[in-house]
């Protein structure tokens, strides 16, 4: 069988004259063929060959019904399970019938149903990583959205922990004028510490429970690997990295400018544009909103209290770095309170010791006051007392050793006037104390 091309040139060159030897030399033929193709009104067509069965083919309808159970199978064991029953070919012809299978799966596991709320129903929460601040700070962004209006609020921070994820909702209420009756997350580590089938079965923070309580809110989280659910704040993802955190975030040098940066760019941006969805404007929908009042809630104590162990060099550790108390308080244990704005209170039997501002995280810094050390210093090394310098000493001579030759010269000179230290013997016997230990 000829290809369409070459049965066109034969009988084209037919035509003008030239014969079935000269045809026949030309294409590479023998005479027989060009003389049946000259004959032949219609182009040759090529059949199908018939298919030779796969090797795999005795266990495709196995391998079916084991991914239906267990989709996320991988071909090695898939192999190593139809090996047994004598498959004789490699894994490449598994993974070849696997892949579309999976792409299969994937694409009905992505579908989903759009819905809307009603006014004041939902706020869906999220984080997002938005890389570092120009003094190497990490810049992570807090995300709420009233699912109604799509009306939006960012909070700024550098890190992602629970503290940080209760003051954010508090100040995303407050921007709000209101609370939702339901928030919706996506099982972030933070809150979910057990993720069940549903979410009374799952083990979530005893913190962010008290912190549900105290706002009457419903909680609900998303399945597990269906981001989709929380689709009104993860689509906006993009948009606040492309339109807030990248053309600004040169400027930024503490997250409390980025926050002032957000606050007038949901202003006068995000949330006075025209959405994509919904047709209007985020600030004009959110005033059908039913939200609670904020005055009906009793504000929420968002302090953050540990316990902790104030070592012997009276330091203790907070994320990372030191902190000084004063000296009497050294070797006992005391609360640790963070109030929101990065604030540190050191209680112990109800009273403040000291006050900190907290510095980055896992810095390694050492934050002493000397106010702190200064009782400590006076106790440890006791008073100085100053001595005068001793009797003037003879002039240069050479000092030679009784029946010897003398010897190099040595030159005296009178010593310069020097503090002593005088320490009380009970430093001494702490000091024994210690070593025994």
């Amino acid at each position: 069988m000829i290809r369409l091309e070459a049965w066109v040139d034969i009988r084209s060159l037919h035509r003008n004259g030239g014969s079935i030897r000269q045809l026949a030399r030309q294409m590479g033929l023998s005479r027989n063929p060009v003389r049946r193709y000259l004959r032949q009104d219609i182009a040759p067509k090529y059949r199908p060959r018939p298919a030779r069965p796969s090797l795999l083919a005795p266990y495709t309808d196995d391998l079916r019904r084991r991914l239906e159970k267990l989709p996320e199978l991988p071909a090695t064991v898939l192999l190593r399970e139809i090996r047994t029953q004598g498959y004789p070919g490699q894994i490449t012809l598994l993974k070849d019938f696997v892949r579309p299978l999976r792409q299969e799966q994937r694409r009905l596991q992505e579908l989903t149903v759009r819905y809307e709320t009603a006014p004041g129903e939902q706020a869906q929460v999220d984080w997002g990583d938005f890389g570092h601040l120009p003094t190497g700070e990490r810049l992570y962004g807090l995300s709420v959205v009233l699912s109604y209006s799509r009306l939006q609020f960012v909070y700024s921070t550098d890190r992602m922990t629970l503290p940080e994820l209760l003051y954010g909702l508090v100040l995303a209420f407050e921007y709000f004028a209101g609370l939702p009756r339901r928030l919706l997350f996506d099982n972030p580590r933070t809150i979910v510490r057990r993720r069940g089938r549903t979410v009374v079965d799952s083990t979530l923070h005893p913190r962010f429970l008290d912190f549900l309580g105290h706002h009457a809110l419903e909680l609900q989280l998303c399945e597990s690997a269906r981001p989709q659910t929380k689709g009104k704040v993860e689509r906006p993802m993009p948009y606040i990295r492309h339109s807030l955190v990248l053309p600004e975030c040169a400027h930024w040098t503490t997250h409390a400018e980025a926050n002032r940066a957000a606050r007038h760019w949901l202003d006068t941006v995000a949330n006075v544009r025209v959405h994509g969805t919904t047709r209007e404007r985020p600030v004009e929908r959110a005033q059908r909103e039913a939200l609670t009042p904020l005055s009906s809630v009793r504000p929420y104590d968002l302090a953050w209290r540990e316990p902790r162990r104030v070592h012997r060099d009276c330091h203790f550790s907070w994320e990372g770095n030191r902190y000084s108390v004063p000296w009497q308080h050294g070797g006992s244990a005391g609360l640790v309170v963070r109030r929101p704005g990065g604030v540190l209170e050191v209680e112990r039997d109800g009273v403040t010791l000291a006050t900190h501002r907290e510095r980055p995280r896992g810095r390694g810094e050492t934050i002493t006051r000397p106010e702190h050390l200064a009782g400590l210093w006076q106790k440890t090394l006791g008073r100085k007392e100053r001595y005068g310098p001793p009797a003037p000493l003879p002039s240069p001579a050479l000092v030679a050793l009784p029946g010897s030759t003398p010897l190099l010269p040595l030159l005296l000179v009178a010593l310069p006037e020097v503090e002593v230290e005088r320490r009380d013997l009970a430093v001494y016997q702490c000091f024994l104390e210690e070593v025994a230990r």
